[in-house]
């Protein structure tokens, strides 16, 4: 069965504003301070004798900082996207056509998957792409590409399917699918996907790190437009957001 979860709504009170504090301060405790720690430390090695150092011993170093420079600017970059994201958010519901943001949420992903050779598929039931959505509905979907981009094996495959849910014979909205190949999120981990308070970090699989924000994004996302975000893992790692029939 999928894992889903919501988030608190449009207007978060004193309890969501602290949470969100406590989220970022312990990112940048964490992701941000340990490693630049480490490059100071490295740093401050090679400063105090350069002349000590063989060269495969400079090396190991140069590529050491490379690998904690990039993860920093990974990890700030999240963090700045969640930022930008929280003063632009907005309860005017302008709409866009659904294969318009799929498009766009797959070409601000497009250097991720071109750098680990991961091909993006696209299937949607018919007249789905004409569907008028929230325009945020893009910032959800990029948040979960990437997310998927970057949990998927070296040139893998990662697909979006939209259809229509129905019960009986009625229509009674919209699921939208996220699948990767990738290994998937521990059992134990899964009820705190979604939280705001709860701090669910790992890299992927070629070392890549995050502030972890883009599944708090895309759950914001649909809860103010009073849809619902899960996850569920059977043979493929599927991340689903589902709407409401307009």
């Amino acid at each position: 069965m999928p894992e889903s979860a919501r988030t608190p709504g449009p207007k978060p009170g004193p309890e969501a504003i602290l949470a969100e504090n406590r989220r970022l301060y312990r990112t940048l405790n964490h992701d941000v301070r340990a490693p630049l720690h480490a490059i100071s430390s490295l740093t401050s090695m090679f400063a105090e004798d350069p002349s000590s150092f063989s060269e495969t011993e400079l090396v190991e170093m140069a590529t050491e900082i490379h690998r904690s420079v990039q993860g920093l600017n990974q990890v700030v970059e999240g963090m700045l996207r969640w930022m930008d994201y929280q003063s632009a958010r907005t309860e005017e519901r302008h709409r866009t056509a659904l294969g318009l943001q799929i498009e766009a949420a797959v070409h601000d992903v497009q250097l991720q998957a071109k750098q680990k050779e991961i091909q993006i598929l696209v299937r949607l039931d018919e007249n789905l792409g004409d569907l008028a959505l929230p325009d945020e509905l893009h910032i959800g979907l990029a948040a979960l590409l990437e997310n998927a981009i970057k949990f998927s094996p070296r040139s893998g495959t990662v697909r979006i399917q939209a259809r229509k849910t129905s019960v009986g014979s009625e229509s009674n909205g919209l699921r939208i699918q996220i699948l990767d190949s990738g290994a998937g999120v521990a059992e134990r981990l899964r009820d705190d996907l979604f939280k705001l308070d709860k701090r669910v970090m790992a890299e992927g699989t070629e070392g890549e790190k995050g502030a972890g924000m883009g599944l708090l994004m895309a759950a914001d996302i649909m809860q103010r437009w009073g849809g619902t975000i899960g996850y569920e893992k059977t043979e493929q790692t599927c991340f689903f957001l589902e709407l409401p029939e307009s």
